[in-house]
């Protein structure tokens, strides 16, 4: 994780939070998307991706929107 805040990151990753040592990766296993039929070139569309997301040795459902072009 690189949010630009040298400081803010290196407790993001400690042991208090992400335990970056221990958990070294962060996984989103995409499942289902939706919103792609309605897709045309060049243009900006937003999708809901539902997957497996996997953090700190924990796996659960989520869903995000992605905006792709």
């Amino acid at each position: 994780i690189n949010t630009n805040v040298e400081l803010r990151d290196e407790h993001l990753r400690g042991p208090d939070w992400l335990d970056a040592a221990k958990y070294p990766k962060i996984k989103f296993d995409i499942t289902k998307v939706e919103g792609v039929a309605a897709l045309t070139p060049n243009q900006q569309h937003e999708l809901k991706v539902t997957g497996k997301l996997s953090m700190h040795g924990v796996t659960r459902e989520e869903t995000a929107v992605a905006k792709v072009r």
